[in-house]
């Protein structure tokens, strides 16, 4: 090889090496230290890197932000936020089916007034054909007790029986007397247990409507 094709070789190598020469530059990592700092490095030092961090590039640019590990309170937080949300989301998915059959039963609220003074009209006649019972007995008893008085004051042998027989038969009215009464108080809290719930009725019927209309004004708002 003559000293002219070596030259000519070796310049272009030379030539070559310029042209292809590449660099390569590692991410910047830059973090805070415990003394509120920034520091940068191609390391992050052990006790920082669950903290938050970026990643820069060679011209210093932010290309990524690595937020900081979460403790246990806060991953256990938004566990529990999370459970709280799926269980809220189920309350509206049955509020809402409840709501929908509230207005299929009742279309209207005059709907749910009517169907609450039908119960409550059927209660009171049975309470009045009820409390009319209870009178009967009541005098029959007051008789009774009279008559066993009168005969008290006779020593005969019949009067004695008739005496045994006014007694059971005051005791067997007595506690039919004792059943009607109380017959009675449950009707009467089934009145007021009826008035409450469709009183709940009422209100559900009047927030589910509100509801709607909310809706409705949105949906008109926004076209």
């Amino acid at each position: 090889m003559n000293k002219r094709t070596h030259l000519g070789q070796l310049i272009l190598s030379v030539a070559c090496l310029f042209n292809t020469t590449t660099v390569f530059a590692e991410d910047i990592k830059c973090w805070t230290n415990e003394d509120g700092i920034m520091e940068c490095g191609n390391v992050i030092p052990q006790q920082y890197v669950k903290e938050k961090h970026e990643i820069r590039n060679d011209s210093g640019d932010v290309v990524e932000v690595i937020q900081r590990d979460k403790t246990e309170a806060e991953i256990k937080a938004l566990i529990e936020a999370e459970q709280q949300r799926f269980e809220q989301e189920k309350k509206d998915k049955r509020q809402a089916e409840e709501d929908r059959r509230l207005l299929d039963l009742y279309p209207t609220e005059n709907d749910i007034i009517l169907a609450r003074d039908s119960q409550l009209m059927r209660i009171e006649q049975g309470i009045r054909i009820t409390k009319g019972q209870l009178k009967s007995y009541q005098n029959t008893l007051k008789n009774q007790r009279k008559l066993e008085k009168q005969l008290a004051t006779r020593s005969d042998a019949s009067s004695k029986t008739d005496r045994e027989r006014l007694a059971k038969h005051s005791k067997n009215l007595e506690a039919q007397i004792k059943v009607i009464e109380n017959s009675i108080k449950d009707k009467e809290q089934d009145t007021k247990n009826i008035t409450a719930e469709y009183d709940v009725y009422l209100q559900r019927y009047k927030a589910v409507k509100k509801r709607q209309i909310s809706k409705e004004k949105g949906r008109s708002y926004s076209r």
